[in-house]
């Protein structure tokens, strides 16, 4: 297998365990489609991650779909105030999960 195929190999593999992984989680939940707990796949190579940023710039970013912060501890701080628990970082995507309200 040639580089190029091995190294796109690598991420799809991270992120098909990761996937596995939550719904593994969901199923020991003992529960059904409406399960106990939701999850979040965030792919930390699709953020916009850097500390100068003011904070128009980030409400500005976010505005428009894109994930911005100064650092990535901000992002997961941000997340655990709205109720995530990050389950998984592999290869710069990281699942999180929280209860169902």
């Amino acid at each position: 297998m040639d580089t190029r195929k091995s190294s796109l190999l690598i991420p799809i593999l991270a992120v098909a365990g990761l996937l596995s992984l939550a719904l593994t989680l969901q199923a020991q939940s003992g529960s059904g489609g409406s399960g106990r707990w939701e999850y979040r796949v965030l792919d930390t190579r699709d953020m916009m991650i850097h500390p100068q940023m003011t904070d128009g710039q980030i409400d500005a970013a976010r505005q428009v779909g894109v994930t911005a912060a100064r650092n990535l501890d901000t992002e997961f701080d941000r997340l655990g105030a709205e109720g995530w628990e990050l389950v998984s970082f592999a290869d710069r995507i990281a699942v999180f999960k929280r209860g169902r309200n």
